[in-house]
């Protein structure tokens, strides 16, 4: 049972809401601060896998998600002239993990998010100017004026966190070294565009035939750049078009440093690219006339994974200490696994102060970090797969995704979807699929001593 404690979470991302879902249903008070000053549907897909769906299924929510959303069958690339590179299936995820790979609107699924937070406690317009904090809990004041008090901080406020710049400070003032690394800027590859088309034509399109659907990947024959596309609910298909192409001028990246989106108009991408044909159909200039200018987003692809997550009573999660890049799919499902692993050590902390918060903090690190690294490295690798050009990377394409033995994809695919983790206060949903989860249960530790799975 959790003491009597407030949580502030920063940032109403992926991250933040679920966290705070999940405190709603601990019965640990808390207050989400969100910078916007109202929810904008900015973003293209994600998918949701087994580790991550599990949760919902748990939650007794899986079934209004899934009518919201699409199952992936399968993962492809193509080249420029549609011809097929490789394809890894996903369709037998649901015999062997007990769940299907879910995908949909990064917008959708915000919006699903935000019908299950308690609205009077998630405040927009509160940009976040400064935080701190002491041995009796933590303070945040807010750009308008408003000061929020509480006993955690939880840093969700993306790849330029506030909260962690403040952290930090708070860190070296107090002589604890801050690792250089940590301090270095993000590592910048390239830009993408991104957006969902609705109102197309049917009869143009396969893709809306089924509940299933394919993540496709199409790599332009010249250039470093990628066009992913992603069939979503509501006659919808999302897309992200990528590459250093779109690489800008010094100047216009610094002037977007402090947001994760910037609104962007189809000038962005060249008649050239505009032409190219798409494995669903049509080109990726009619998906972008069929998308709302206001929603068309330019995204830093940028990546770092930080080493230091915590200091007193703040603690970071999702992007604000492990930014990927989006190729491993994986940004959002390490963002929710940060969020049900916290709020598992917050509802067994045994006393709200500083030395438990500190031994909860490193438990929860030293579980959640090995994930996290896992997850960067393949979205770096995945990252190299999409982008580069040549000889070497061809080989690299065809020995990945077309000439590796299935035991083997099989055997990295159960190291991942074995975590698929729940809430240890709530009752268990049905034990599912031919490969069993890892039998987790979050126990709070002794005096210096980590967390513990049995």
């Amino acid at each position: 049972m959790a003491p009597n404690i407030k949580v502030i979470i920063a940032g109403g991302g992926v991250g933040g809401l679920l966290t705070a879902m999940l405190l709603e249903r601990a019965n640990i008070d808390y207050v989400v601060l969100e910078r916007a000053s109202e929810y904008k549907r900015l973003g293209a897909a994600l998918t949701l896998s087994c580790q991550i769906v599990r949760l919902f299924d748990q939650l007794g929510l899986l079934e209004e998600l899934i009518l919201e959303a699409r199952l992936v069958k399968a993962m492809t690339f193509y080249n420029q002239k549609l011809d097929l590179i490789g394809r890894t299936p996903l369709d037998h995820f649901k015999d062997r993990y007990g769940y299907a790979s879910i995908g949909m609107a990064r917008p959708d699924f915000i919006e699903f998010l935000l019908r299950h937070v308690n609205k009077e406690k998630l405040l927009w317009s509160k940009k976040i100017l400064s935080t701190e904090q002491n041995a009796e809990g933590v303070s945040v004041t807010c750009a308008d004026g408003s000061v929020y008090k509480g006993d955690i901080l939880i840093g969700a406020d993306g790849a330029y966190s506030t909260v962690r710049e403040h952290m930090y400070r708070q860190m070296q003032a107090e002589g604890v070294t801050v690792p250089e690394a940590d301090l270095l800027p993000l590592r910048f590859e390239m830009y993408c565009n991104v957006g969902v088309a609705y109102g197309l034509d049917p009869a143009k399109y396969s893709c809306f035939d089924s509940k299933w659907v394919e993540l496709d990947g199409t790599l332009a024959s010249d250039e470093p750049f990628t066009i992913w596309v992603l069939p979503v609910n509501k006659g919808g298909i999302a897309w992200v078009a990528g590459g250093k192409r779109l690489q800008p001028k010094i100047d216009d990246h610094v002037q977007e440093r402090e947001t994760d989106w910037a609104i962007r108009t189809q000038e962005d991408l060249s008649e050239q690219l505009r032409d190219i044909k798409l494995p669903v159909g049509g080109t990726l200039g009619d998906l972008v006339d069929h998308t709302d200018p206001q929603a068309i987003s330019r995204v830093l692809l940028e990546d770092k994974l930080f080493t230091t997550w915590y200091h007193g009573r703040t603690v970071l999660i999702g992007d604000a200490c492990h930014k990927l890049l989006p190729f491993g799919g994986q940004g959002a499902t390490q963002a929710m696994l940060d969020g049900i692993n916290l709020v598992n050590m917050l509802q067994a902390l045994p006393e709200n102060k500083p030395e438990k918060i500190q031994q909860g903090f490193e438990a929860h690190r030293k579980a959640r970090f090995p994930s996290a690294e896992g997850a960067f490295n393949s979205s770096v690798m995945a990252g190299k797969l999409s982008a580069e050009r040549g000889f070497v990377a061809d080989v690299s394409r065809a020995l990945t995704l077309k000439y590796m033995p299935q035991f083997l994809v099989d055997y990295a695919m159960d190291i991942l979807h074995r975590d698929r983790p729940i809430m240890n206060f709530l009752p268990s949903p049905p034990v599912l699929g031919s490969v069993p989860a890892n039998p987790k249960v979050y126990a709070f530790p002794e005096e210096g001593a980590a967390a513990t799975a049995v």
